[in-house]
Formats: C-alpha cells, structure tokens, sequence
C-alpha cells in the first residue's frame, strides 16, 4: 500500500481496498512477476531488475494475458454485453550497475520485426532507475 501511495501520490490506508494478485509459480515460460495487485479500476504490475531488459514489453504482455484470463469468465467473452476489465499500468524498478537514464518506456512495438506505422497491439513499460532516484 505504501508502494502505490508513493508511486501516485496517493493516501490509501484500507488495505482491503487492494487486492494482490501476484501470479505465484506462473506456469508460463517460468516466470514470475514481482507484485500485481488491484486497487480501484486499475491493475498494476510492479517489476523489479537488476539487469537492463528491453523485453519486459512482452514479458508484461504475458503476464497481463493471464491474469485477464483468470479474471474473465470465458463464457462472457461471446456474449453481446462488454467486459469491463481493470486497466493496466506497468513499472519497473532498475538498480543495476549500468547508466542509464533516470526514467524511459519500452514498447511492444519495439519487438515488432520490420514494423512501421502505427500497431495494432501496443504495450508500453516505465522503467525508474531506483539508483538514481536515491541519489537525489
């Protein structure tokens, strides 16, 4: 709760009022994301990394898939009436040894081979260099 307080300058106290939904030994290529939780109509996905990453676009993209999945009952998906699902937001926090930036965005589309114009699927992922946040 603290972490979303920060992250948004928010003052949320009630932590029933935040759901964690962390994919526990996520079947799906192995990997496991470091915190998702809801709270209101958003979905968060909070990554953290040591290393530079540039595929955590479609790394989030598999994560987000699943978690739809389980929030959706299939049966819904061929009615007439729309969905209303939790909005995504994704972050990562860096802290590795690499320069980089103080903030950037990674895209899915990046991933896209030999892509121009606009895309059809677009992920994208804010990645805070935690180091250099705490040098400040």
């Amino acid at each position: 709760m603290s972490l979303y307080n920060a992250m948004n300058g928010s003052d949320y106290h009630d932590p029933s009022k935040l759901q964690i939904i962390t994919l526990e030994n996520a079947i799906y290529i192995g990997m496991k994301n470091d915190l998702a939780f809801v709270i209101g109509t958003n979905l968060f996905l909070y990554e953290h990394q040591s290393t530079y990453n540039p595929n955590m676009p479609l790394r989030n993209l598999f994560y987000i898939s699943s978690e739809y999945q389980k929030m959706v009952d299939s049966n819904k998906l061929y009615s007439s009436t729309l969905l209303e699902i939790p909005a995504p937001h994704f972050v990562v926090f860096y802290n590795g040894t690499t320069k980089q930036e103080d903030s950037w965005y990674n895209y899915l589309s990046d991933s896209y081979h030999n892509f121009s114009g606009i895309p059809d699927l677009e992920l994208k992922v804010v990645t805070l260099n935690i180091i250099q946040v705490e040098r400040m």
